[in-house]
């Protein structure tokens, strides 16, 4: 068999495989059901002694600026989107008594700010 009819074969294969792979016939992933519950489509469960508001915005973010006070309520990633503008703004003196509360009122301000002041990544 010479080299261009076994090429030929090669690409006629090729080709009934990728014709194949298109018109398969799969089930919907919607009527798929194994069985076990992962939990995916319920609520998230709050804490013991957590309302589902502070446990899903469990930060508030303060600071004064020329235009007065500001708050922010999120979640950690929330807090980690604005700190690094808040910190440009407090660096050139735009923004000033800039804080960070969980919802326990404690300030944890360190946590999202110390690695802009030092540098250091966690």
């Amino acid at each position: 068999m010479s080299a261009e009819i076994q090429y030929e074969i090669d690409e006629q294969r090729a080709a009934e495989r990728r014709r194949a792979y298109v018109n398969r016939d799969l089930p919907l992933l919607s009527d798929y059901d194994d069985g076990v519950d992962l939990g995916w489509d319920d609520p998230p469960t709050p804490p013991p002694g957590r309302s589902p508001i502070t446990s899903q915005r469990p930060y508030t973010l303060r600071w004064d600026d020329a235009d007065g006070p500001h708050a922010v309520d999120g979640t950690s990633v929330d807090m980690n989107l604005w700190a690094p503008r808040l910190h440009r703004l407090g660096v050139t003196g735009d923004a000033w008594d800039i804080a960070v509360f969980d919802s326990a009122g404690a300030d944890v301000t360190w946590e999202f700010f110390e690695h802009l002041d030092t540098g250091v990544t966690r």
